[in-house]
């Protein structure tokens, strides 16, 4: 259900199909192997 900007109304919108990303075994790893290589600093402001 949805609302008309100008009105205010409810409005029926139709459902559409949506596209899905989802990632192999391959580029999981590679994302973990890049953040396990990047360690977060901590900044002054969180240690204050």
């Amino acid at each position: 259900m949805a609302r008309n900007p100008r009105t205010g109304d409810p409005v029926e919108v139709a459902a559409r199909p949506v596209p899905v990303f989802k990632p192999s075994k391959e580029l999981r790893a590679k994302v973990a192997e890049r953040e396990s290589a990047v360690t977060p600093t901590p900044s002054s402001e969180a240690t204050a």
